[in-house]
């Protein structure tokens, strides 16, 4: 579990070959949130299997190449991505694994 010596952003750098967008409005109930964009809306849905992230992409971007969706992540936790779609999370200075 996070305490408050570590932080976390995340954020869109990209969708296909469009940078992020830099506005968005913000829907939230319970343990749902979305942000809501022209282009796409990045749901959050918190509930007793865990946090799930959905990205719903409204316009299919210009071109043929496999989609891809580009994240920024800032913080004092550090992101590395471990196999095929997996993230991990790991403080720096002590190794703890917070998130994986």
């Amino acid at each position: 579990m996070l305490n408050t010596t570590q932080n976390l952003v995340f954020g869109m750098a990209a969708v296909g070959n469009k940078t992020a967008a830099a506005h968005a409005s913000l829907y939230t109930k319970d343990n749902y949130l979305k942000f809501i964009t022209n282009a796409y809306d990045v749901e959050y849905i918190n509930d007793e299997s865990g946090l799930r992230q959905n990205f719903i992409i409204k316009n299919k971007p210009a071109g043929n190449e496999a989609l891809q969706v580009s994240m920024k992540v800032s913080g004092s936790l550090i992101p590395s991505v471990l196999y095929e779609n997996v993230l991990q999370l790991s403080h720096k200075p002590s190794g703890k694994v917070y998130i994986k």
